[in-house]
């Protein structure tokens, strides 16, 4: 069970902000406003909760492969900064982004640019923090994918992550 609070994208601490993920505001099929379910296979299971002061999404996934987008047009110069929350309950006990035969991840938050190029935030069970790996479909997109939390976080515990998309 993987919860998300919150994502926001920000110049600096001062100036503007965007908030790209807003739980207060809902379209009629309950996903946040602007928002799309892409299904890959399975049976997706989302439900918005309130955990104390965050409202969150909760993405479940057993046998299934699904995201949560947001098509978001933002200069990279002016937004280098993107911040979320999120708290995971269970790891895959082997998930090791290091081996293709235990590539299994509890979450991954994914900044795609222009469809070509993305970069894949991960929070693996036994790769160390900062392991950088590579995912390709040639013609289609190119990946660098980062671990920014592993099995040494708390699980059930909120994790705020700030990455810098501009030099990651």
């Amino acid at each position: 069970r993987l919860l998300f609070a919150m994502l926001l994208l920000t110049s600096n601490a001062v100036a503007g902000t965007v908030e790209a993920l807003d739980g207060s505001r809902l379209n009629p099929d309950g996903l946040p406003m602007d928002w799309k379910l892409k299904v890959k296979s399975g049976a997706p299971h989302l439900l918005k909760e309130n955990d104390g002061n965050l409202q969150g999404f909760c993405l479940n996934s057993v046998d299934s492969s699904f995201s949560l987008q947001r098509d978001l047009s933002l200069d990279i110069n002016k937004y280098p900064i993107v911040t979320w929350r999120w708290r995971a309950n269970v790891l895959p006990p082997k998930g090791d982004l290091r081996k293709s035969s235990t590539d299994d991840q509890a979450a991954q938050f994914v900044v795609a640019f222009g469809g070509k190029y993305a970069i894949d935030y991960i929070w693996d069970t036994n790769a160390p923090i900062d392991t950088v790996g590579e995912f390709s479909v040639p013609f289609v997109v190119n990946a660098k994918i980062l671990v920014v939390a592993n099995k040494n976080n708390k699980l059930e515990e909120w994790v705020e992550v700030t990455r810098n998309i501009k030099e990651d």
